[in-house]
C-alpha cells in the first residue's frame, strides 16, 4: 500500500513541476560590455572566427557570464562548421563550445537554447547518446515545429550513423546483508515454529565493474545485424559470494518508419560463483521501441530462455518474461521512468516454479548549480507452486514481496577523468509468508559510468 502512495506522490511532483510557468523558458541577462556586443553582431553577421577571438579573451566568472559563455560557445560551433580550421583545431573548438554551454546547463538547466546548441556540439562531436538525450529533453519543452523537425533530422541520422556503442562502469557498494539472509531461521513441525541456528547476514563493502558495448553492421538502409557483449564483476569480502557473467548476444534490427526499431537477439551467458561455475542461460527475446510523442518512449521486451545448473540440476529449466518500460520527459530538468515487469520460472523441482511480478518508478530532477536527485521506488511480489514445508506452514503457499526505496544525488558539473560519481542509498524489505525468507537490507552505490 505504501509503494502505491509513493508512486502516486512521485506523479503528483512531477506534474507540480509540469504546471510551473517558465520551467524551460529561463532567460539570461545579456551584457553590457562593449566587447561582448561587439562580438554579438559578428555573429549575427556570421563572422564567427573574429567573435570567437574576441570571446576566449573574456572572463568567464563575471556576473554575465552567462551570455558570454554562450557567445563563447555559439562563435566556437560557427568557426567549426565554417571547415577553415584544421582537424586538430576543429575538435578543440567543439570541446570549448561543449564545456560553455554545459557549464550553463549546470548553473541553469532549464535554458533550452543552451541545451539545444550542447546538443548540436554533442552531434558534431560524433557523441551521439550524449547529442540523442540533449535532443530528448529539449523536444520535452515543445519547441515550435520547425525546431521539431530540425531535431527529428538530427535523431535520424543519429540513428542512420550509428555503428559502435560501448560502456564501463565501476560501483562501490555499502552492503548490510550481501549473504542475503534472514536474521532468524524457522521450520514447523505438526504445525509448531522452531527456530534454527544458521548464518546471519554479513555487511560489508562490495565492489561491481561493468563493460560492454555492441557493434551494428548495416545489411540494408533499414536492416542491421548487432552483436554485443558485456561482463559484469561483483566482488564481496570473503570470496564466496562473488559473482561473475560473461554474455555474448547478436540479431537484427529494424529501423522502422514512425521511430520505431525492432531488435530480434540471441543470447548466451555464463555465471559464476565465487571460484566456480554456476549457470549457463541461452534466451532468445523480441524488443520493439518508439517515441511516442515529444516526451513519451516506450518499449516492449518478450523473452524466453532456459537455466542449466553445473550442480544443481533440480533448478534447470525455463525462464519467460515480458517486460513494458515508459520514459516521460515532463521538462528538461524533470524525468519519469517506468516498468513493469512479468516474469514466469519453471524448474525441475516444482516448488521452486514460480512467477513474480514487478514495478518500478524513478524519478529524477536536474536542479540548478548542477545538482540531479533522484526518487526510486520498486515492488515485486513472487507466488511458488509448490510446497515448502517446513519452512512454510502446510496450510500457506510461499509468497515473497520485495519493497525497494532509493534515493540519489550527483553534480552534472564534477567528474573525475570523465566519470560522473553518483551517490545513492537504497533501502529494501522482504516480506514472506516464510519468516526465514524475510529480509532487511541497507545499501549504498557510489557509481562511476562513462559512455563512449
Amino acid at each position: 500500500m505504501w509503494m502505491r502512495k509513493l508512486a502516486w506522490c512521485a506523479l503528483a511532483i512531477a506534474l507540480i513541476w509540469q504546471a510551473l510557468p517558465g520551467l524551460a523558458q529561463n532567460q539570461t541577462q545579456l551584457s553590457s560590455d562593449p566587447r561582448v556586443n561587439e562580438a554579438r553582431d559578428l555573429i549575427n553577421r556570421g563572422a564567427f572566427a573574429p567573435a570567437f577571438q574576441i570571446m576566449i579573451e573574456i572572463d568567464q566568472t563575471r556576473a554575465d557570464r552567462l551570455d558570454v559563455l554562450f557567445l563563447t560557445g555559439l562563435s566556437a560551433v560557427g568557426t567549426y562548421r565554417q571547415g577553415i580550421v584544421n582537424e586538430e583545431t576543429g575538435e578543440a573548438l567543439l570541446e570549448i563550445a561543449i564545456r560553455s554551454f554545459h557549464a550553463m546547463l549546470v548553473e541553469d538547466p532549464g535554458l533550452v537554447r543552451a541545451r539545444m546548441e550542447l546538443a548540436q556540439a554533442f552531434f558534431l562531436r560524433g557523441d551521439d547518446d550524449l547529442a540523442r538525450q540533449q535532443f530528448g529533453q529539449v523536444l520535452a519543452s515543445r519547441p515550435p515545429p520547425v525546431i521539431a523537425a530540425n531535431i527529428q533530422r538530427y535523431l535520424n541520422a543519429i540513428r542512420d550513423r550509428r555503428r559502435v556503442q560501448g560502456f564501463a562502469s565501476l560501483t562501490v557498494v555499502p552492503d548490510t546483508n550481501f549473504n542475503r539472509q534472514s536474521e532468524e531461521k524457522t521450520i514447523y513441525f505438526f504445525g509448531l515454529p522452531f527456530v534454527l541456528q544458521s548464518e546471519k547476514p554479513k555487511s560489508g563493502v562490495g565492489f561491481r565493474l561493468r563493460v560492454g558495448g555492441e557493434f551494428e553492421q548495416p545489411l540494408g538502409e533499414r536492416t542491421r545485424f548487432v552483436l554485443g557483449g558485456d561482463i559484469t564483476r561483483t566482488e564481496y569480502p570473503g570470496g564466496d559470494l562473488d559473482q561473475t557473467s560473461y554474455a555474448l548476444n547478436a540479431g537484427p534490427r529494424w529501423l522502422l518508419p514512425a521511430n520505431t526499431e525492432l531488435d530480434l537477439r540471441a543470447r548466451v551467458s555464463r555465471h559464476d560463483l565465487g571460484t566456480y561455475p554456476n549457470y549457463w542461460e541461452t534466451a532468445a527475446s523480441a524488443t520493439v521501441s518508439r517515441r511516442l510523442n515529444q516526451r513519451l518512449q516506450s518499449a516492449v521486451t518478450v523473452s524466453h530462455g532456459r537455466r542449466d545448473f553445473w550442480n544443481a540440476i533440480n533448478n534447470d529449466g525455463p525462464i519467460s518474461s515480458i517486460a513494458l518500460n515508459v520514459s516521460w520527459i515532463l521538462s528538461p530538468t524533470l524525468r519519469l521512468n517506468s516498468g513493469l515487469t512479468f516474469t514466469r520460472e519453471r524448474p525441475n523441482a516444482f516448488r521452486n516454479r514460480n512467477s513474480a511480478r514487478a514495478i518500478q518508478l524513478a524519478l529524477s530532477y536536474a536542479a540548478p548549480r548542477g545538482f540531479t536527485f533522484g526518487l526510486e521506488a520498486g515492488y515485486q511480489q513472487t507466488r511458488y507452486k509448490g510446497n515448502w514445508s517446513p519452512f512454510v506452514p502446510a496450510d500457506k503457499q510461499r509468497k515473497d514481496s520485495l519493497r525497494s526505496l532509493g534515493l540519489s544525488v550527483y553534480n552534472r558539473g564534477f567528474t573525475v577523468f570523465g566519470f560522473s560519481p553518483k551517490l545513492t542509498l537504497i533501502a529494501e524489505r522482504q516480506g514472506s509468508t516464510g519468516p526465514n525468507f524475510v529480509q532487511k537490507r541497507n545499501r549504498g552505490e557510489l557509481h562511476f559510468e562513462q559512455q563512449f
